[in-house]
């Protein structure tokens, strides 16, 4: 049978598979790098979810969990060979932890099993139940692991060599460990490479708390994942964990603690965020927390500060101003509360003393609008300030009834 022809109309209309001189086939995304194909794949919006409401406090670490395509980019790592290493170093990025062992203890196994997973974790928040904040009643389950993951944990713990290992081997092995937040400890110190931290405080102190009804005047000590930034802040080895070389950015929950007792994260040489929340100190003085501020002068690489439902005295404010070289953005939020006004004046002074480079500045004063307000003063002398947020009241001094202020 004669072939048919075709007709020179036809074929230009026939499509084109360009080929290269050597006789490959035309590129494909496969193809690309993996440095493409991770920007590619960072640009899937996240699974949808129910959207958190935000009328506790937006700018806490609890609530719920960031949403992220978890399940696109498993499929991505599943389809093709050459998506798996991006795929799973976005899949491995982020994690949030929220106190479920259902999916975290597997999480964590495949972390102990596999380093070069660990290895690929660069945020870790703990997210805890709001319920905790407002000081209701909340029930936590056993975890009733089986003796493989536990023997898991345990063994890793071992092997980091670290100095409360056997305390913690027991709370593993007594189904204990929620109380002291040990998984998020475990997390904390098999990611070498995490680059943003977020803390929460432990459920265990709540309850303590909560027993006493005393639920925010009472000094704690740090929990098992802050240990290692401490020591690592003063150079001090801390079992076989990693130093934190890469940390860049560190939020903590204040509450149980003075400020003194952190202030030593400052040291650490990669810092350049730290967010400090929920922190009141109408408990407590300067000098009751039996250590001392742990941050010399002008050491401090941190260029970032955002204080969070934060009340202190202006001593510690001093403090954290003049241990950081050069801030670049300082950020409160007053807690809502009676006491006596904020001397905002001073804290300009300060700020001005300290770091006259400061580029952007919000003060949000949540307190009682009725009481006196002391004026924040001129802000001419910041040759540098680019972004200012804060109240007409706190500008001119005055209160103003009829005005209605809208805070995103």
């Amino acid at each position: 049978m004669a072939k048919r022809k075709t007709s020179k109309f036809a074929q230009s209309r026939l499509p084109k598979h360009p080929r290269s001189q050597a006789g490959q086939s035309r590129a494909h995304i496969s193809g690309l790098p993996a440095e493409i194909l991770l920007r590619i794949f960072g640009f899937i919006p996240p699974s949808e979810g129910r959207p958190f409401h935000h009328r506790f406090n937006p700018l806490a670490t609890w609530g719920v969990p960031r949403r992220a395509a978890t399940r696109d980019y498993l499929s991505l790592a599943l389809t093709c060979r050459a998506f798996t290493p991006a795929a799973t170093s976005l899949l491995y990025q982020k994690y949030d932890h929220n106190w479920d062992h259902k999916t975290s203890t597997p999480f964590i196994e495949r972390l102990i099993a596999k380093p070069e997973l660990a290895a690929l974790v660069k945020d870790v928040k703990e997210v805890g139940s709001i319920r905790y904040h407002i000081g209701t009643h909340h029930s936590v389950e056993l975890r009733n692991r089986n003796a493989p993951s536990v023997e898991a944990m345990t063994s890793a713990i071992t092997r980091l060599d670290i100095p409360q290992a056997n305390a913690y081997n027991a709370l593993f092995q007594n189904d204990q460990d929620l109380y002291t937040s040990l998984e998020t400890a475990l997390l904390v110190f098999l990611t070498p490479n995490v680059e943003k931290l977020s803390l929460n405080c432990c459920p265990g102190l709540q309850k303590a708390f909560r027993a006493r009804g005393d639920r925010r005047w009472a000094l704690r000590q740090p929990q098992a994942a802050l240990l290692p930034l401490l020591y690592a802040a003063r150079g001090i080895p801390y079992g076989q964990v990693h130093s934190f070389k890469n940390l860049r950015r560190l939020k903590l929950n204040m509450l149980g603690f003075h400020i003194n007792t952190i202030s030593s994260v400052l040291k650490l040489e990669s810092l350049r965020d730290l967010v400090l929340f929920d922190y009141c100190n109408h408990g407590f003085g300067l000098d009751d927390t039996g250590s001392s501020w742990d941050c010399a002068p002008k050491t401090s690489n941190v260029q970032n500060i955002r204080l969070d439902d934060f009340d202190c005295h202006l001593g510690s404010l001093n403090n954290l101003f003049q241990s950081c070289r050069a801030l670049t953005s300082f950020a409160i939020t007053t807690p809502y509360s009676q006491g006596p006004p904020w001397q905002w004046s001073e804290v300009r002074n300060l700020l001005l003393m300290h770091h006259p480079g400061l580029e952007a500045l919000k003060i949000k004063d949540m307190r009682d609008r009725a009481a006196a307000l002391v004026r924040l003063g001129s802000l001419r002398e910041f040759a540098n300030l680019k972004y200012l947020a804060t109240s007409l009241e706190l500008l001119v001094g005055k209160f103003i009834p009829s005005c209605v202020l809208h805070w995103f």
